[in-house]
């Protein structure tokens, strides 16, 4: 005693579900083999006339430098062993040799590791206002006013690194 209209009607519904299936399936393949399928940049979310064209190509060179890095974070309640699970962890990547470079470890100052990395870009950086505040009519005696901060105050070693390349100090204020 077999319901025949049901398993007629439950026959539909999985074949109208295969169909769905298959065509959702035909999609997502089709935008996969286009390239970058998905837009996964967050100024994307903003409307156009929100948009600072600066700070979106800023954006992108910070993302083509550090988007083929991986950051593993260690940790332990103990140092000796959060340090050995690093150094560990550090020579099984390295004899994968899925990586081309692998640093477990800073060398020295860990300021210095950070102006390494984001000083050949500081004018990437930049964002309007700051684009505004160097052509604004004030704009002298603003530089004036860094200048002589510069020179009354002692600086940092990391601010005084950078004074060849940036005299009036742009970069920290970044």
């Amino acid at each position: 005693m077999r319901n025949a209209p049901f398993e007629r009607s439950l026959r539909r519904w999985a074949n109208i579900w295969l169909v769905i299936v298959l065509l959702l399936a035909a999609w997502l393949g089709i935008r996969l083999s286009r390239g970058d399928a998905f837009e996964t940049d967050l100024l994307s979310l903003l409307p156009p006339s929100s948009r600072e064209p600066l700070v979106a190509e800023s954006l992108r060179q910070f993302v083509k430098l550090s988007s083929d890095r991986l950051v593993f974070l260690v940790t332990d309640p103990s140092d000796f062993e959060a340090k050995e699970a690093a150094v560990h962890l550090a020579d099984r990547l390295r004899a994968s040799g899925f990586f081309s470079e692998i640093r477990d470890r800073f060398d020295g100052d860990y300021q210095a590791e950070i102006d390494r990395f984001f000083f050949p870009h500081r004018y990437a950086l930049y964002g309007e206002a700051r684009e505004r505040s160097l052509v604004a009519p004030d704009a002298v005696a603003h530089k004036t006013q860094n200048i002589a901060e510069i020179r009354s105050a002692p600086l940092s070693g990391s601010h005084a690194a950078h004074l060849d390349d940036d005299p009036l100090l742009y970069y920290p204020d970044i």
